[in-house]
């Protein structure tokens, strides 16, 4: 075998060392735009309580499941137990999934390195993805399982291996958040062949979701977060729902170009390729979709993260850019798109905010890292902090709400202060993202996305705070006495299951309430 020639080492040697630069300018913008969101302190709390034996429970006197991320709440756990900050393992944590995320991106690229520097240039300046590289959300977790399902499903699935493996992730990927199963199951399903011997032991994969389910029904008695219940059951018109949608796509489009530029790209240049591109191009479509019919979220972006990771990983499948012209051309293009935002992300330091007035906007859609960032933000003007916020900052705030009940209260944006005033008040979050009643009421108006507000029936509060059902709407009261059941009651006795039956199929008119 002849070695190569001097000509042709060093052009792929100085490749080699921009991608390394590329990976190190991406690694220094995601160190300087670390956070933590506050509605990851909903999750910190109910670690704690885990943690220091209360049950996976946010208020310890119910079993109610207020996290959307299973898998994300379990790997972090053991994390905080040995490190003893919920703050700082969060942190490190998603640092290391956005790593595992950039690695395999680069895996699925590998063979164009252009493709690659494409990758790592889109990623520094997608303003969403840099966001949710932390936040203390599940978001890094997702990217990493979905870019190594992309890794595992670029060729076909047809070995009982490789079978077993995909759908491992999408039973992975399904406990990080359960709607990314319209992203994860398309793009399993759609690159498994020989269905026969594969199918199989794709189901056998399929299993850590399978008992997630079950332990959900068993411990919480409901197959899915509490979150989903106060988001996804609101009463509100579809059409609002889709025009708010379409403004959270509109918003993205405003703060974060490049985003939006990816998505549409790699989606829509992958419909015309192969088979399997096509299937996760529709993949993608119907999230998009899919987030359009719920309105999108509050937090710009957030749900946008997932499809660019996977629209990322398409690249390496089309064909489209051939000359180096088309090349430079790709490449330019996402730099230009990138730094046309209005806040790009090589701009941010540690005085990042986003003005008030910009956080009152009517959609009600915010830069959530912009709001968060001075008393969440790792970075400061005075280098690391250890801790979200300054506590004398924060410690007014829970004195007001500590002072209202010594058992009780009731409050929205529930992370931060429901994380520091601890396990021994009761909140009642009128948002219902904790609220197991509240979830099941429609939302007041009007409505900002993301945060459903809900009014408190008559005689709530009193139930809540004297562990006695006085609701005055018997409607309401008989649908209480069903929830004080199943989060109250005895795990295993034939009531509770009873009313596990009656929740989850509707049932709970004219159900005896104990006053």
């Amino acid at each position: 075998m002849r070695p190569k020639a001097a000509g042709s080492v060093i052009p792929r040697l100085l490749a080699v060392g921009s991608l390394a630069a590329l990976a190190g300018l991406l690694g220094l913008v995601v160190v300087r735009t670390a956070w933590v969101s506050d509605d990851a302190f909903i999750t910190f709390r109910t670690i704690d309580n885990f943690v220091h034996g209360s049950g996976l429970r946010w208020n310890v006197t119910e079993r109610v499941q207020s996290y959307t991320h299973p898998l994300w709440l379990l790997v972090l756990t053991p994390v905080v137990a040995l490190s003893g900050s919920a703050y700082l393992s969060a942190i490190a944590t998603s640092l290391a999934f956005t790593t595992v995320t950039v690695a395999v991106v680069a895996m699925a690229l590998r063979r164009e390195l252009w493709r690659v520097g494409f990758a790592l240039i889109a990623m520094i300046v997608s303003k969403a993805f840099t966001d949710y590289a932390t936040s203390g959300l599940e978001n890094a977790l997702s990217h990493a399982l979905l870019a190594s399902l992309m890794l595992v499903t670029a060729a076909p699935v047809n070995t009982r291996r490789r079978a077993g493996l995909a759908g491992a992730l999408v039973a992975l990927i399904g406990l990080s958040r359960l709607d990314l199963l319209l992203l994860a199951v398309p793009i399993a399903v759609g690159a498994t062949r020989e269905w026969r011997r594969t199918i199989p032991y794709f189901a056998l994969g399929l299993m850590p979701l399978a008992a997630w389910e079950v332990f959900s029904l068993v411990y919480y008695g409901v197959p899915f977060p509490n979150t989903a219940y106060a988001k996804l059951a609101t009463h509100i018109p579809q059409p609002e729902l889709l025009v708010q949608g379409m403004s959270y796509l509109f918003d993205s489009l405003d703060r974060d170009p490049v985003t939006i530029f990816v998505v549409a790209g790699g989606a829509g240049t992958a419909l015309v390729g192969r088979t399997h591109s096509r299937i996760c191009a529709l993949a993608v479509c119907a999230y998009v979709v899919y987030v359009l019919r719920i309105g999108g979220d509050f937090m710009s972006g957030r749900f946008l993260t997932a499809p660019f990771v996977v629209s990322l990983c398409l690249l390496g499948r089309l064909d489209a850019v051939t000359s180096a012209v088309g090349r430079f051309t790709a490449v330019a293009a996402v730099v230009a798109v990138g730094l046309s935002a209005p806040r790009p992300t090589l701009a941010n330091d540690a005085s990042y905010s986003t003005p008030w007035q910009e956080i009152q906007s009517p959609s009600g859609i915010v830069d959530e890292r912009g709001f968060y960032f001075q008393h969440t933000g790792w970075l400061t003007t005075h280098g690391f902090r250890t801790e979200p916020t300054d506590a004398a900052e924060l410690r007014p705030k829970l004195d007001r709400v500590m002072a209202q009940n010594p058992r009780a209260f009731v409050h929205g944006t529930i992370g931060l202060v429901g994380y520091y005033v601890g396990p021994s008040r009761h909140i009642v979050d009128d948002f219902a993202l904790c609220d197991p009643l509240l979830a099941r009421l429609p939302a007041a108006i009007p409505w900002r996305i993301g945060h459903y507000r809900r009014d408190l029936p008559a005689g709530y509060f009193e139930s809540v705070d004297r562990d006695q059902n006085v609701i005055e709407d018997p409607q309401i009261a008989s649908l209480y006495e069903v929830i004080r059941v199943v989060t109250r009651g005895p795990l295993w006795s034939w009531t509770r299951w009873r009313a596990i039956i009656a929740l989850n199929t509707g049932r709970t008119d004219g159900w005896p309430v104990a006053r």
